[in-house]
C-alpha cells in the first residue's frame, strides 16, 4: 500500500504507539502514534513529534505537554517509562501542512481513554 499523508483537519485520534528517540546531546523526540477513531478515515494514521533540549525550561514544557494529553512526566530519566502511559489517551488534534509541506499535528487536550488495540488497524492513510 502506497503510504498517503492524512489530509488537513479536525480529527479525534488515539495513541496507539509512542517511543522516545535520545541524541547524544541530551535532548530527545517524543514520537506519538496516533489513529483516527471515527468517520470515513477511521483507522487513518500520523504522528505528533515533540522535540526538548535537556534543560530545566524544556522539562518544565514536557511535563505541561504531557499532562495535556493526560500523562505525567515525572523526570528526564523517566521520559522512556512516561512516555507508554500516553498510549490510549483519545485526543482532539489537528492536521495542517507547512508551506513546505511537512505535515504538523496540533493537540487541543484530551477527550478520555480507549482501547489503542482495536485502532492500530491499517487505515486508508498510514505513515
Amino acid at each position: 500500500m502506497e503510504k498517503q499523508n492524512l489530509p488537513a483537519g479536525n480529527y479525534t485520534a488515539i495513541v496507539v504507539g509512542a517511543r522516545v528517540e535520545h541524541y547524544p546531546s541530551g535532548s530527545y523526540i517524543v514520537q506519538l502514534l496516533l489513529s483516527v477513531t471515527q468517520g470515513e478515515l477511521k483507522y487513518s494514521k500520523c504522528c505528533k513529534n515533540m522535540f526538548y533540549q535537556d534543560t530545566p525550561e524544556q522539562l518544565a514544557l514536557a511535563r505541561s505537554h504531557f499532562a495535556r494529553i493526560g500523562g505525567r512526566l515525572g523526570d528526564r530519566s523517566t521520559v522512556d517509562k512516561d512516555v507508554q502511559t500516553l498510549i490510549g489517551n483519545v485526543l482532539p488534534v489537528t492536521v495542517y501542512y507547512t508551506d513546505h509541506g511537512k505535515q504538523r499535528v496540533a493537540v487541543k487536550g484530551r477527550i478520555g481513554m480507549d482501547d489503542p488495540q482495536e485502532y492500530r488497524k491499517e487505515g486508508k492513510y498510514n505513515v
